[in-house]
């Protein structure tokens, strides 16, 4: 059994998070970028610098993509570089999840460039 107003506070809470990941996808559409890793309808983004990775739930879900960098200032897509050491988890086991061999991000267009 759950108490009516737990369940009121939990549905309450539930339609914020859901109305606050439709602004953050209207900004988004809008090109306004906010700062950490930000949820919106499907997925996510996050900020490094002057470039974002965006990735989609589903293709993360079924290992089929795991996100794709876009320039902040031409939102074109960037061109990565990994030329940096692989952590022991990668080395040892399989992949950390983190891109630690992400060296470099750059813009081909506008010519932006970002040293990870």
């Amino acid at each position: 059994m759950v108490d009516e107003v737990d369940v009121e506070d939990a549905v309450s809470r539930h339609r914020e998070q859901c109305a606050h990941a439709d602004q953050m996808t209207a900004d988004y559409d809008s090109r306004i970028l906010h700062q950490g890793t930000v949820l919106t309808v499907g997925g996510a983004y996050e900020v490094k610098g002057g470039f974002h990775i965006l990735w989609n739930d589903m293709a993360q879900s079924f290992r089929r993509s795991y996100g794709f960098w876009l320039c902040n200032t031409c939102w074109d897509p960037a061109a990565t570089e990994r030329n940096g050491e692989e952590c022991h988890r990668c080395r040892d086991w399989n992949a950390c999840g983190d891109d630690c061999r992400l060296s470099r991000i750059y813009c081909s267009t506008c010519g932006a460039s970002e040293t990870m």
